[in-house]
C-alpha cells in the first residue's frame, strides 16, 4: 500500500538549492499549508564556516525575509518557486553553501 506523503505544518522548512558555479541555499518556513497549497516565507539562515569559500546553512526559524507568498503543493515534488526551481522539504541536517568571491 503506497503512503501518502505528509502534509506540511506551520513551522516546517522547505530549501531550494541552485548555482551554476557555487551552491547556494535559499530557505523557506512554512506559515500555512493545505492539502494542496502551501504558504511560505524566506528565512535568514544561521552558518558554519567550512573549508574554501563554503559553509554549513540552517534555518533560522522566524527571522524572515520578505513578504509571505503561495505556492501549488507538489506532495511527490515539492513546490515549484520559479521557473525551474523547485523547494523540497528540508531534511534536519545543515547543508552545504558557497560564497563566490
Amino acid at each position: 500500500m503506497d503512503q501518502q506523503p505528509a502534509t506540511p505544518t506551520a513551522g516546517d522548512f522547505y530549501t531550494a538549492r541552485w548555482g551554476v558555479e557555487q551552491t547556494n541555499v535559499d530557505l523557506y518556513e512554512v506559515t500555512r499549508a493545505s492539502t494542496r497549497s502551501v504558504w511560505l516565507r524566506a528565512i535568514e539562515t544561521d552558518t558554519q564556516p567550512q573549508a574554501g569559500m563554503t559553509y554549513r546553512a540552517t534555518p533560522r526559524p522566524g527571522a524572515y525575509r520578505g513578504h509571505e507568498f503561495r505556492r501549488k503543493l507538489h506532495p511527490e515534488a515539492g513546490v515549484q518557486n520559479g521557473p525551474g526551481e523547485w523547494a523540497h522539504p528540508w531534511e534536519g541536517e545543515p547543508m552545504r553553501d558557497s560564497t563566490y568571491a
